[in-house]
């Protein structure tokens, strides 16, 4: 006796990971979660269903490798015992979970055979999704946008949401604030506040409101921004795409411990997430500690040769060992790479700023705020090194004495450059009490120990320094 159709909105689903109710394909309808029914006492499954629920299980405990893997050995042990669409549902849940697990050429395969196998638009669009997500977190961006601009429009010839979104997430991931801003502003015009035909996009779709939070937080909106990402931290709890980019909101705005915390449930999930890794660097980076910032961005780029934000952290401890060279190469083989992204022209404008190339640094940081513009620590640094070059001490002191009052990733080269200002400026007591904070950071940061001595002699040099 053949089996019923088990398509992917009735039984099957009961066996797939959840979906939250504003989540799905954003062109879809909503759908409620579907819990998995436990078997009644004396009853009998087939073995392929024993194996999905198993998977199911496994995701749940967050076991997230294993659980893969059941769901591969189903698809490839009883592709029979299903009809296609089914066939191409599993197919897009191993993509999704490959990608939460950092297993990107996995990922792809499984889209590529959902995309070749597909017969409904939907799922396709789903692949192509995957697909595009794949290639942000690989930098390759004209990829990326091929596969989201792939997914279908809708009957008034609009881009699907699906494909603002994807664009949105591309953007943040250059830190490129001014673009993901006018893609947000389409998103809502378009699909979620249009007055003329009916919304596809519900203004509670989770993807949505965490891309909002993370720009509203890179334009200055830190307040918002960080009360809209605590609340989407347990919408998005099961959600590991989302919860890496909620980490990296939180370690932006310096909210470290939330980050921490955020980044260990996807690393307790899916131990080789390269995303959360180099979170992780970057949070030891900010905590000086430097040897675990190396090691947490080694192991991100061993999941993923082309994470270039856990390759900034090599850059910067190059730099701050003075190896200028080094790390300028390192910069420019990454922007060789990827051009558009933001943050490696800041720091490469930081690595021209302490070798005394003004200029040079000057054009990295106008490039920089003509792309990002972001009002962050590093942001606020960089506008002071802008005033210092072109000899504004007073404009920079202002913006650099409050980057000295707590501890971030940026705390010893503000106080450098502070020493700086208040050296050209012969504001000797402040120096003074400056000085003492100093003593103890030197020994990490080589250009603190080399302005400090030049300041001592009384050098003029302490400028070029």
């Amino acid at each position: 006796m053949s089996r019923p159709h088990l398509f992917f909105m009735t039984d099957l689903q009961q066996y797939l990971r959840p979906q939250d109710p504003d989540e799905g394909s954003p062109l879809d309808d909503k759908v409620e979660e579907i819990e998995l029914q436990p078997a009644s006492p004396g009853s009998h499954f087939e073995p392929e269903i024993e194996m999905l629920q198993e998977a199911r299980k496994e995701w749940d405990s967050g076991d997230y490798t294993q659980a893969v893997q059941s769901y591969e050995f189903v698809l490839e042990k009883y592709p029979q015992k299903f009809p296609k669409d089914d066939l191409v549902e599993l197919a897009l849940q191993i993509a999704e979970i490959h990608y939460e697990l950092g297993n990107y050429d996995a990922a792809k395969k499984a889209s590529n055979l959902a995309v070749n196998s597909a017969q409904m638009s939907k799922q396709r669009d789903r692949a192509n999704q995957i697909l595009g997500r794949v290639a942000v977190a690989e930098y390759r961006f004209a990829d990326a946008e091929n596969y989201f601009a792939a997914m279908t429009k809708d009957s008034k010839h609009r881009l699907n949401p699906g494909t603002l979104l994807g664009r949105i997430q591309m953007h943040l991931k250059c830190r490129q604030t001014k673009k993901a801003y006018a893609v947000l502003q389409d998103l809502e015009k378009y699909h979620i506040n249009s007055d003329t035909v009916r919304p596809t996009l519900s203004s509670k779709n989770p993807e949505y409101l965490v891309y909002k939070a993370y720009i509203e937080l890179l334009m200055g909106n830190e307040r918002r921004a960080l009360n809209s990402a605590r609340e989407l931290v347990p919408r998005c709890h099961k959600n590991v795409h989302l919860l890496a980019i909620l980490a990296e909101i939180f370690l932006t705005a310096s909210q470290y411990q939330e980050s921490e915390r955020v980044a260990d449930e996807v690393l307790r999930r899916c131990p080789k997430n390269d995303q959360a890794l180099a979170i992780k660097a970057h949070l030891s980076y900010a905590k000086q500690d430097f040897g675990a910032a190396r090691n947490y961005a080694s192991k991100a780029c061993e999941s993923n040769t082309r994470n270039f934000y856990a390759q900034i952290i090599f850059v910067q401890l190059a730099a701050r060992d003075e190896r200028y060279v080094e790390a300028e190469n390192m910069g420019k083989k990454i922007l060789l790479e990827c051009p558009e992204f933001a943050l490696m022209h800041a720091v490469l404008g930081d690595i021209y700023f302490d070798q005394d190339k003004g200029k040079e640094a000057l054009l990295h940081y106008r490039h920089t705020n003509d792309l990002m513009a972001a009002p962050t620590k590093g942001g606020h640094l960089r506008q002071a090194r802008m005033h210092m070059i072109l000899g504004e001490y007073r404009e920079a002191v202002k913006i650099l004495e409050p980057l000295v009052e707590v501890t971030h990733t940026y705390s010893d080269e503000a106080m450098t450059d502070l020493l700086v200002c208040y050296d050209v400026m012969n504001e000797t007591e402040k120096a003074k009490s400056l000085w003492e904070k100093m003593e103890i950071r030197k020994a990490f940061y080589h250009r603190m120990g080399r302005v400090m001595e030049m300041v001592s002699k009384g050098k003029d040099g302490a400028k070029a320094a």
